[in-house]
């Protein structure tokens, strides 16, 4: 946990000064918390206990290392973000589908509000807005853990989907 913390403090030092941290480095950060933010194979979604609670807290403290190193550079994030949705797929297993689904849900979540979904813009789309399309395009498997995280995502970027819905004639 050390070395997330020093990562975090070390992303956070770096954004206020204006610092720019090498992109290996950067890609290799959000590569990793990405690794360790992914339930292992055993996690029991269905009767959480004790092992699953410290996951959680564990995961918790790895969002806010994602959420620095995504307001230090939004772009390297959504692309790693966007390689993760483009992977989406009913195959995928159920953990790597929750932490793909909660990833988006997390940048949504920490992305300047400029870059958010209050500002949806047809002609020229935002990047988040190309990200909620390719997963609502998409599908995962049906697990509710799954069901549940994409319901909660959808609600958070409900302005980006009820437009798509209506551009796409979902809604006629």
């Amino acid at each position: 946990m050390e070395t997330f913390d020093f990562l975090q403090t070390y992303i956070g030092r770096a954004r206020t000064s204006n610092h720019k941290i090498p992109d290996e480095i950067l890609n290799s950060c959000i590569r990793t918390v990405v690794a360790k933010s992914t339930y292992s194979s055993d996690y029991n979604f269905d009767r959480p206990g004790q092992d699953e609670a410290e996951a959680d807290e564990f995961i918790q403290e790895l969002k806010q290392l994602f959420e620095s190193c995504c307001l230090h550079s939004p772009q390297a994030v959504m692309m790693v973000v966007k390689e993760r949705l483009d992977a989406l797929s009913p195959h995928l297993s159920i953990p790597e589908a929750e932490v793909t689904i909660r990833l988006l849900y997390n940048l949504g979540e920490c992305l300047p509000v400029n870059m958010t979904s209050n500002s949806f813009n047809k002609e020229n789309p935002s990047e988040l807005q190309q990200l909620v399309q390719i997963f609502v395009g998409s599908s995962s498997p049906q697990h509710h853990a799954v069901v549940r995280l994409t319901l909660e995502t959808i609600g958070n970027n409900k302005l980006f989907v009820l437009t798509l819905c209506m551009l796409s004639g979902y809604f006629y």
